[in-house]
């Protein structure tokens, strides 16, 4: 009777040690699934012609017991294949070219910019001039106020009857008073080669009522009226305009006839 009490005993501990095992297959089976049906899907996509990256995730191998550690490590997984899902299709958007029809709108857009900024840079351009070529008849009023101050009051004397323009006698005589010569020019003139003294004329003339030749400024009525230096070529800025210089420092811009009309009315003093 032992033996066969033996045998019954054994074959009810294997009964009992496999429904164990197959409970435990199921449980590992049952919390795996969540994993495979992602797996599955991240295959779907690659094959559907998504770029190849590769996501590094984090593999669980079969285990029958499988532990809360495990089961986090699965959603782990998941959660990693989920951003790399969408890091593929980021990458996979960003690597569609430009269609002809854009790039003929693109093209057009350009030219359409360029028609507009080029006038408006050359508008910018001339008003820069226009103010240098101010700031230089203003450097030279302060000059020849310097020049006046170290000779009794008196502008230049210089001798109209000579071979010398009038404009190489006056910057000569303020030469020691500026910074550098490159102001008696005007950053418009495009005659140059045919002003040595520079591209300002002044109000020097034969008759000594309307020359400021050895006058003094300070004595001169009306200041703001009276033109003293002006540009020789006309239409540097403007069609026949011109800068001009006032006995009382400012700089406007006039026509080349108001500045020839104006040095030919006699000066008056205090």
């Amino acid at each position: 009777m032992k033996p066969v009490t033996s045998r019954t005993n054994a074959a009810s501990g294997n009964g009992t040690s496999a429904g164990f095992l197959a409970g435990r297959h199921h449980q590992a089976f049952t919390l795996m699934k969540p994993f495979m049906r992602q797996t599955l899907k991240n295959l779907a996509h690659d094959n559907d012609g998504g770029i190849g990256i590769r996501c590094q995730t984090e593999s669980v191998a079969y285990n029958p017991v499988t532990s809360e550690k495990d089961v986090k490590r699965m959603n782990r997984s998941k959660r990693n294949s989920s951003s790399c899902l969408g890091n593929r299709r980021f990458w996979s958007q960003r690597i569609r070219g430009f269609t002809l029809i854009e790039l003929m709108v693109v093209i057009s857009l350009i030219i359409l910019l360029m028609g507009i900024l080029v006038p408006v840079y050359g508008k910018i351009v001339d008003i820069t001039r226009l103010i240098k070529c101010r700031s230089n008849l203003e450097e030279i009023y302060i000059a020849l106020l310097m020049y006046a101050n170290d000779n009794n009051g008196q502008c230049p004397n210089p001798n109209v009857t000579g071979q010398i323009p009038i404009s190489v006698k006056f910057k000569e005589a303020l030469l020691p008073y500026v910074k550098w010569e490159e102001i008696f020019w005007c950053p418009n003139d495009l005659e140059k080669s045919k002003h040595p003294g520079g591209s300002y004329g002044w109000r020097v003339t034969r008759d000594p009522k309307t020359s400021i030749a050895g006058v003094r400024l300070d004595l001169l009525r009306h200041p703001s009226k009276v033109m003293i230096a002006g540009e020789l070529s006309h239409g540097c800025h403007k069609s026949e305009m011109i800068n001009v210089l006032y006995a009382d420092g400012h700089v406007d811009l006039v026509t080349r006839g108001e500045f020839i009309r104006n040095m030919s009315v006699p000066l008056k003093f205090k």
